[in-house]
């Protein structure tokens, strides 16, 4: 009489918490062997593989944040995001932030502003956390890149949206880039808006800033 190669209603479930590349080993082991110790197996075999999969995950974070530290410590400019854009594809998820705002950081330093500006977009979109303070690095990038009509543009979509925090910074940088598109009045509106809510001694720079536009 042929055996039930069924899998039993525990494993099945066991199955569920299985990570992700260990689950092909799972399934293989769930169609040979017998039902009737399936679910002794299973169980050692889901402790084994998932601290084995622990350990290695560790391993490899460890190892990349080694790597990471070796590229900032010992490469600059145009070499530095060489090395990092080869090391990107390979970081850990936890570590790929890190290495798109360096990419980010390091693309301004060499001018590169269409580069930084992709960074800053890629990183708005992987982190939430990061999101606003990516957005207003990609539109300083379109101000030193000579778009300052298209960073304006940018910088009132994000003003409508961003929590109350980013409010003065956000409200300098459009001052800045509505000036440097020549909207004068939008530079000024800008400006006041920041002077209302300034440290007193934040406050004589923006009215000489605001004297400026007026004449």
């Amino acid at each position: 009489m042929e055996e039930n190669q069924n899998p039993s209603p525990m494993a099945e479930s066991l199955a569920s918490s299985v990570p992700e590349p260990l689950r092909p080993a799972f399934e293989f082991l769930l169609k040979n062997i017998k039902p009737i110790v399936i679910g002794l197996a299973a169980i050692l075999v889901i402790t084994f593989a998932t601290g084995l999969y622990s350990t290695i995950q560790s391993k490899r974070t460890a190892s990349a944040n080694d790597d990471l530290g070796v590229i900032l410590a010992s490469t600059q400019g145009a070499d530095k995001i060489a090395k990092l854009e080869a090391f990107l594809p390979e970081a850990p998820s936890g570590l790929a932030k890190s290495v798109i705002t360096e990419l980010a950081y390091t693309c301004m330093q060499q001018k590169d502003y269409s580069k930084a500006e992709k960074y800053w977009n890629d990183l708005a979109a992987q982190s939430e956390q990061m999101n606003v303070v990516a957005k207003i690095g990609a539109a300083k990038c379109q101000m030193l890149a000579g778009k300052s009509a298209e960073a304006v543009k940018s910088l009132e979509a994000l003003q409508a949206s961003a929590p109350e925090a980013y409010k003065n910074i956000l409200a300098r940088e459009l001052a800045e880039a509505a000036q440097l598109a020549g909207d004068k009045e939008l530079a000024i509106e800008q400006f006041e808006a920041l002077l209302a809510n300034s440290e007193p001694q934040e406050k004589q720079y923006i009215e000489y800033r605001i004297r400026l536009l007026k004449k």
